[in-house]
């Protein structure tokens, strides 16, 4: 017989869903990009998240995107709210880092979206003081 333990917590998960193509460029945002912010999050805060390429396909066009997904890790157990505040933290570093107005997080009850208008959003602003200058 094995020394193996069994750690069990209760099962919460969350996916951040989120385009790869900048709007106003065009540009894909690499992959590395956005493991080096999960992973610069993750070294902070003990977490873990898995991260997945995916494409979206839409009226008109499509393109490339990512799904990052989120558990309950028995390593690093929490609670609900310290999970849906974490997923939502997560999703705003990586849509500042994608250049993307908008990121859907989908949790065990409710999709949450977060929105950037066009011209307001950091990386358009600061943009926008780079052309002025």
């Amino acid at each position: 017989m094995n020394n193996q333990q069994i750690t069990e917590v209760p099962t919460w998960t969350a996916t951040i869903w989120i385009g790869r193509k900048v709007r106003k460029t065009g540009e894909i945002i690499d992959a590395d990009v956005v493991r080096t912010v999960l992973g610069d999050y993750c070294d902070e805060n003990p977490f873990c998240v898995s991260l997945e390429t995916t494409g979206y396909i839409y009226k008109g066009g499509g393109e490339p995107g990512f799904a990052i997904g989120l558990i309950n890790y028995p390593r690093f157990p929490q609670s609900p709210e310290q999970l849906k505040a974490r997923a939502l933290e997560i999703a705003s570093r990586v849509q500042l880092a994608c250049k993307q107005l908008t990121c859907s997080i989908v949790f065990p009850d409710v999709t949450a979206l977060l929105k950037y208008e066009p011209g307001v959003a950091p990386w358009e602003v600061q943009d926008s003081k780079k052309e002025a200058a």
